[in-house]
């Protein structure tokens, strides 16, 4: 599993964690590139099983975590994401550990139960961490999280390291590179191809601009997560196939950003973009939703 941008915040928390003031510990619902890095980087990993909480590998899960917590005296469990707060409140209150729950993105991927088992449980968090105020807000407005002060909502914002970041095109790597030609302007994207990027609407602005500007070249680049085929169709149909670039997943995606003219966010929803910051600090001109 490649990783998004929750994935991304997570490897910088850890990297920039004071590990003589703190010992951290992985869990990981899906293991993948994230895990892999904090490998790497000497963090202990614990991989979980897949399958739903109510599940026989749920139920391993949890005593399983329980074991982890109470071999390395774990004082404080911090969760991403549907899964993993719910496990983590469940073993919080059995082992009597305080949880607190991070905010990502406005709730576009949460399910019913999931709504509802927030508004029943929410409460019983010990505070929210939110990527900017309006997610944070929101989950308010769902009634998901106490409102009133006593319960702790902090906001921390996503960051980048700019010393990654040169206006300069990197030597070796060209428009020819890349497979595309020396003319036309180059509009990019680096989103994951799945439907809340919205990519589809890039390509169909990308049928409109290619009348009045013929050689303008649309690069994506991102991991495929089961879009491709209808955006595929969608080129075809609109006889963009000269005009479309997808270089999938990439790990030089700073570089590419340095050749973009134009950079694109076309998502339906978002919590704080990462890769908006990547654009601008990288200098570029940025047309978003």
């Amino acid at each position: 599993m490649e990783m998004g941008g929750s994935e991304r915040t997570v490897t910088r928390l850890l990297t920039h964690t004071d590990r003589e003031q703190f010992k951290i510990h992985v869990a990981c619902l899906t293991s993948g590139r994230l895990s892999q890095e904090m490998q790497t980087m000497g963090f202990p990993i614990y991989p979980l099983l897949e399958g739903g909480i109510y599940t026989k590998y749920g139920l391993h899960n949890i005593l399983y975590l329980r074991k982890i917590i109470k071999e390395h005296d774990i004082a404080l469990i911090v969760t991403y994401h549907e899964a993993s707060d719910f496990y983590g409140l469940l073993v919080s209150k059995i082992c009597g550990v305080p949880v607190v729950t991070n905010r990502r993105d406005m709730g576009f991927k949460t399910k019913r139960q999931h709504a509802i088992a927030y508004r029943l449980c929410g409460r019983y968090f010990n505070g929210v961490v939110s990527v900017c105020d309006a997610v944070k807000n929101a989950v308010i407005a769902y009634k998901w999280f106490p409102k009133d002060e006593t319960f702790p909502k902090i906001t921390i914002y996503n960051g980048i390291n700019l010393v990654e970041y040169d206006t300069q095109k990197k030597e070796g790597l060209t428009r020819e590179s890349i497979g595309i030609g020396s003319r036309g302007p180059i509009i990019g994207i680096v989103a994951n191809l799945r439907k809340i990027k919205g990519v589809v609407y890039l390509i169909e602005a990308a049928s409109l601009i290619v009348k009045q500007y013929a050689e303008a070249q649309f690069v994506i680049i991102g991991h495929d997560m089961g879009e491709k085929i209808i955006l595929d169709a969608l080129i075809k149909e609109r006889n963009l196939t000269k005009n479309v670039h997808f270089l999938k997943h990439r790990l030089d995606v700073v570089d590419l950003i340095s050749l973009f003219d134009v950079a694109v966010l076309s998502s339906l929803s978002e919590g704080f973009s990462n890769v908006l910051l990547e654009y601008m600090a990288s200098e570029k001109p940025v047309v978003a939703t």
